[in-house]
């Protein structure tokens, strides 16, 4: 099982030949065990086992990346049909910066049908399924990278997030998922859904390894250095962030609020109003007024004779929700009136963030990542919350879409498990352009907090569960 980046370079120096088998057959073990691949590379010769920059800090290590992203040799589909032909004949910049830093990539990972959802339940390459219950949804719509992640098979995966797509099946799958500052890495071959809040995130099984990723993409040199927890000062949003929290969910999150403060972290109670139901009621019409538009602009990049039209993609969605949402942006798209209406709200939020922060001289907000935790498959449209049906969609992205919205930094790392054994994550949220304030506190919080993703064991020593 590769855990970080440490051990996956070690075992490189080792025996690379060896490393790179034993990674393609985790990959290969994981898409036959829970659907979280949808592609995989070629797999390296003889001629290839020397890393493209051996003394680059990744080198010898193996990558996922989500099947949004491009990458040279292998489709770029967005888990979608109309896509399936699409081979792309340059890598994203994202990509192109991890192998420059010695990194290989395995495959690429299966998704939410072009990032519409949250639970990975895909209707064309069939549902990603949790590590540590095949009957639950792992979360999405990062839903793979996450899982190819959580199962040992890569120490680190590129995923997307546009209101909680790297965050949220981190959170469920008991990993770190780290969203940027928005802009802060190149979406130079994404397949976007919303320019205003899409971004590439990055998913691994700690902070250090998430902070060393981080600076392969920024072309960062300082080192990564934790805050000491005497100093580190977190706003705790109760009025909002903590409403209608699964029991479950709430005990974990109390518990390791209570550890923190044990450390002498500082928790100050903050009042930021409505984000939540800010953040909803602008991002929505912000993603619907896009989406044709971004999906669009990537269409335009293909080659004539493979190149499918919005319409196309629309009627050939596989997954109901997805085919739903597309024909309804079709027959009903979003005004530009209500589109900017959207974006002033947007901008409001930003300044009460920008309020909060100086109020209260915090270093971020800490709050549960999900309200809830992992659905069963198949329930895409509602499912049974705190005793009342819900719609999964904004249940599942209550909390994760104002750090969207605003495009702040944000970062969901493992609080701890349920009585049930399912992990429960939880999120450090900074102003825009503080991501190494929020990975350095985040750093804190999980040293204190002594929680990984260890709850999933290695393939072959795991029983089969439920």
């Amino acid at each position: 099982m590769l855990t970080s980046l440490a051990d996956a370079r070690s075992r490189s120096r080792e025996d690379t030949r060896h490393a790179k088998d034993l990674a393609f057959a985790r990959a290969r073990l994981a898409a036959a065990d829970t659907g979280a691949f949808t592609s995989f590379a070629p797999h390296p010769s003889a001629e290839t086992e020397t890393p493209s920059n051996p003394q680059g800090i990744l080198s010898g290590v193996p990558f996922a990346v989500k099947d949004n992203i491009d990458a040279v040799g292998l489709p770029t589909t967005a888990g979608t049909k109309a896509l399936n032909r699409n081979l792309p004949d340059r890598n994203a910049k994202v990509v192109q910066q991890l192998l420059d830093a010695g990194a290989y990539l395995v495959g690429k990972t299966n998704m939410h049908e072009l990032g519409l959802g949250v639970t990975s339940n895909n209707g064309f390459y069939g549902p990603v399924r949790h590590p540590a219950n095949r009957l639950r949804s792992p979360g999405g719509s990062s839903g793979g990278s996450a899982v190819a992640v959580a199962s040992g098979a890569v120490p680190f995966a590129l995923g997307t997030d546009t209101g909680g797509s790297v965050r949220i099946p981190a959170s469920f799958c008991g990993i770190v998922g780290f969203r940027p500052t928005l802009g802060r890495y190149s979406t130079e071959g994404l397949v976007h859904i919303s320019w205003t809040r899409d971004t590439i995130g990055v998913m691994a099984g700690c902070v250090t390894d998430i902070a060393a990723i981080d600076d392969v993409l920024t072309s960062n040199k300082r080192l990564f250095k934790p805050l000491d927890a005497a100093v580190l000062r977190l706003g705790v949003p109760r009025e909002d962030f903590y409403n209608d929290l699964d029991p479950d969910v709430a005990c974990v999150i109390e518990k390791a609020l209570e550890k923190l403060a044990d450390a002498d972290v500082k928790l100050i109670e903050v009042d930021m109003g409505t984000p939540c139901a800010d953040a909803l009621t602008s991002g929505f019409p912000i993603v619907d007024f896009e989406t044709e538009k971004a999906v669009t602009r990537y269409l335009e990049t293909l080659s004539a004779p493979d190149r499918p039209t919005f319409e196309t993609v629309a009627a050939t969605a596989a997954s109901p929700d997805v085919h739903q949402l597309l024909q309804r942006l079709l027959d009903e798209p979003v005004s530009p009136e209500a589109y900017a209406e959207a974006l002033e709200l947007r901008d409001r939020l930003r300044a009460t963030y920008r309020r909060v922060f100086a109020d209260n001289t915090i270093h971020g907000l800490i709050y549960p990542t999900v309200i809830t935790t992992a659905p069963l498959i198949g329930e895409d449209a509602t499912f049974i919350h705190n005793g009342r049906r819900e719609d999964v969609l904004r249940t599942l992205v209550a909390n994760a879409t104002s750090a969207a919205v605003v495009g702040s930094p944000a970062i969901s790392i493992p609080a701890g498990t349920t009585t049930q054994g399912m992990p429960v994550g939880l999120t450090l949220d900074g102003l825009m352009g503080w991501d190494r304030i929020v990975l350095s506190a985040a750093g804190t919080v999980e040293a204190t907090l002594g929680e990984s993703f260890s709850f999933c064991p290695s393939y072959g020593a795991r029983p089969r569960p439920a």
